[in-house]
């Protein structure tokens, strides 16, 4: 009754096929239900669609079967229309399926959550998925562990002296090249294979065969069908030749960062012998990605039970006055036994896979609303930055906890600037939108950290109320030979104060990023070559501490 009651259409699926569906369903697709028994789900989308919607499946599967949904287009009788589907378990006639709701979205083409998830996956100038997705699925892989008669590998394709030909031919039909060779490159993939925009001249291709010798047999043909051919420009006539880096994933990777690199050195190394194409060798005594995490989940354990954890600080230095309050970026880090110091880039992910970051993340904020309370009876202008991982963006319950600490710890909000990083922003936006409303009336503001010029900053500021935009201070370098990088941030500037929102460059690390930033409006500056994390609150541009004994949070914790 209640299927059938739905004003959403509702299908049951079983083994990739419809068992049941209601009325709205049938009407949907214009197919009565005897059509569509003999009807397998993914004819129910268009080719182009049928990766996006494996991919889907693939999630569910890999998530114990909770609740899925993505937005993909389907194939109506009267042409594509765009939906979110949702999957989630489900029990029919005794026999367990799968069930799928099929919601109708807002024909608007301004909703930003549609944008936002449209940009998340496709890079719209060439029609390629963008590198933030292939890398996500890379991730999913190396969580859900690589099966013993597949082999995964991710490829990056990268056009031979690219700057030269931008240069020779103008912008507009170096992008034109640059789609040509994609269309190409598609004609020899499958449709379970991820193609990519992963830089400026280079694809990233994520292949799973069941066997590592017929992938490199595919990159041959990928290479030689470019290389032996040109390509048609209108009048034009454009060689160009590929070279190809290859890492193959397996038990044994630890890390999308580790794939990236190891791809982009075979690449690299394949240029200086002269080949076309090399495949990264992992290195002996590799171990399984389960052993290094129970490995990290246990030296955290330790180190949370022997207060090994501290917070360090590095200001962000405000350019347009020297009397401006202080601010500061606050920072986790693990001391080892032997006194070394560990940065969470090494054991974040291992964290998230075992399920400790959540604890992390609290342990984080408690103590650096502990920071913030007592040194707001010294410095009451005093501001500072703590970062939100997943953990405290995605879960609903993470707000009322925050809120609760900030009135325990009797902070000033208007000190306190949460930092969300740009790509959780559009995979959270929904969650990252109610936390946003229900701290920023507080007075707490809030950073897009990370902002890599992709996602449509007009639209989050006309949605969201972000009061700093953090830029990569990668865009600072080499701007005589990319000029569109310069214009870039100019216009992220413009955009930004426009809408009273200040710009951040974080990790400026020499003299020549920070003389570049001459160039432009930028308001706050933040890296090692203004001043190094230290343990102590300093604002000075002297030389940073990394003693321990000088700033213990734990301590002050505890009362001392």
């Amino acid at each position: 009754n209640l299927l059938e009651s739905s004003v959403d259409p509702i299908a049951y699926i079983h083994e990739g096929m419809h068992i049941s569906a209601n009325k709205a369903y049938m009407e949907l697709f214009q197919k009565d239900m005897d059509e569509l028994e003999c009807l397998p789900l993914m004819d129910l989308v268009p080719d182009y669609e049928q990766p996006h919607l494996k991919v889907l499946l693939t999630n569910y599967q890999d998530s114990n079967e909770f609740t899925e949904s993505a937005r993909i287009e389907i194939l109506k009788s009267d042409g594509p229309q765009l939906v979110r589907l949702e999957i989630s378990p489900a029990e029919y006639d005794g026999e367990q399926c799968m069930q799928l709701i099929v919601h109708s979205l807002s024909t608007t083409r301004g909703s930003l959550e549609n944008q936002l998830d449209h940009l998340a996956i496709y890079d719209l100038g060439c029609g390629l998925y963008t590198r933030n997705y292939l890398l996500e699925q890379v991730e999913r892989n190396i969580l859900r562990g690589v099966d013993d008669d597949e082999q995964l590998a991710l490829v990056v394709l990268d056009i031979n002296n690219y700057e030269e030909l931008e240069s020779r031919l103008g912008y507009s039909a170096s992008s034109r090249l640059f789609t040509e060779i994609a269309a190409r490159l598609k004609q020899h993939l499958e449709l379970d294979d991820l193609l990519c925009r992963f830089g400026n001249a280079a694809y990233g291709l994520l292949l799973s065969r069941p066997q590592g010798s017929e992938i490199s047999q595919l990159v041959n043909s990928l290479i030689a069908d470019i290389n032996e051919h040109t390509i048609s420009l209108d009048s034009l006539m454009v060689p160009c030749t590929l070279t190809a880096g290859i890492c193959m994933i397996d038990l044994y990777t630890s890390q999308v960062s580790q794939v990236v690199n190891a791809a982009e050195s075979a690449l690299q190394d394949a240029r200086v012998d002269g080949l076309e194409m090399m495949i990264h060798q992992p290195p002996a005594g590799s171990r399984p990605q389960s052993m290094i995490d129970q490995e990290w989940d246990q030296r955290l354990r330790a180190a949370l039970k022997e207060d090994r954890l501290k917070l360090v600080f590095q200001p962000i230095v405000y350019l347009r006055s020297e009397d401006a309050p202080a601010h500061h970026d606050i920072m986790l880090r693990m001391r080892e036994t032997d006194g070394s110091v560990v940065t969470p880039s090494l054991f974040l992910k291992s964290a998230e896979r075992t399920g400790l970051s959540q604890g992390l993340d609290r342990w984080v904020i408690l103590n650096a609303l502990k920071v913030i309370e007592k040194h707001q009876k010294t410095d009451p202008r005093g501001i500072f930055s703590i970062k939100l991982t997943e953990d405290s963006v995605s879960q609903a319950e993470a707000v009322d906890w925050i809120r609760q600490q900030l009135e325990d710890h009797s902070v000033d909000c208007k000190r306190v600037v949460f930092e969300i990083k740009s790509t959780l922003l559009i995979s959270h936006l929904r969650e990252a939108q109610e936390l946003i409303q229900q701290l920023k009336p507080l007075g707490c503001r809030f950073t897009l950290d990370e902002f890599n010029g992709v996602v449509g900053l007009g639209q989050i500021f006309q949605n969201l109320p972000i009061d700093f935009i953090k830029l990569e201070s990668n865009y600072l370098r080499s701007l005589e030979e990319h000029p569109r990088r310069e214009a870039l941030i100019g216009r992220i500037v413009t955009l930004a104060h426009q809408h009273n929102a200040e710009v951040m460059m974080k990790n400026v690390e020499d003299y020549v990023q920070f003389e570049n930033l001459s160039r432009f409006d930028i308001d706050y500056v933040q890296g090692y070559f203004m001043h190094p994390p230290g343990d102590r609150l300093d604002n000075s541009l002297e030389e940073g501490f990394e003693d321990e004994t000088l700033f213990d949070p734990t301590a002050m914790a505890s009362g001392a």
